[in-house]
């Protein structure tokens, strides 16, 4: 629990500095050119996922998803302020695991060169499974929760990086790196299913971008 308050507070001011980049960024013509180059009205991404998520229900852990993908897209209203929508699916085996369904804000600094980074925050739902695995102690059979949906909430960040591919839409992105908390009611805890559940995971994803429009504002 420790660690994840120190992910959660390392994430927070992660954002923090993120949106304070502008700020630090280069004035004047040049400044002006490379946004002009770099920044883009819609970016669609696509890509990789691993979700690691801490808690447990009744002494079973949920374990991490390591075959999931996330699809996202940005709408910008400015070179810097925007709105995104998210899903994501993480996998763990065949019969549980998480999807979600997100929406909020997103900011970036599209002046500097070489490099995009952003932040983001938003509100959405997780439909969550498990933890399904064998009981063990004084329970007897199998425990398993199949999916309930509850409330998720998701802040982080990442960087992108631009490419001369496809007339320079297509970029990559190199890391984005998500704290969520989900909560989870699954019922009254029984021997084999049930419970609550207050998941807090660190989400991670890697991929590519394809922009448009990405001269007119």
């Amino acid at each position: 629990m420790m660690m994840m308050k120190k992910m959660r507070m390392t994430l927070l001011a992660c954002c923090v500095l993120l949106l304070a980049v502008p700020g630090f960024a280069k004035t004047g013509k040049a400044t002006a050119t490379v946004a002009k180059q770099q920044g883009s009205k819609l970016d669609l991404f696509a890509g990789y996922s691993y979700w690691a998520p801490s808690a447990t229900i009744n002494n079973h852990r949920f374990r991490a998803g390591n075959a999931g993908f996330t699809l996202s897209a940005a709408y910008y209203f400015n070179p810097y302020l925007g709105a995104q929508f998210e899903a994501t699916r993480s996998q763990q085996t065949s019969n549980d695991g998480m999807r979600a369904f997100s929406g909020g804000l997103i900011a970036r600094d599209p002046r500097l060169v070489g490099m995009i980074p952003f932040a983001h925050a938003r509100i959405g739902v997780a439909g969550v499974t498990g933890p399904n695995e064998a009981s063990t102690g004084n329970n007897s059979g199998y425990f398993y929760n199949p999916e309930h949906w509850g409330v998720m909430l998701t802040v982080g960040g990442g960087l992108d990086y631009p490419t001369p591919y496809l007339h320079g839409h297509l970029r990559l992105r190199l890391f984005q790196v998500d704290y969520q908390y989900t909560h989870v009611d699954f019922g009254p805890l029984l021997a084999t299913q049930g419970g609550r559940a207050n998941i807090d995971a660190v989400h991670l994803s890697t991929g590519i971008v394809y922009t448009f429009n990405r001269v007119h504002f």
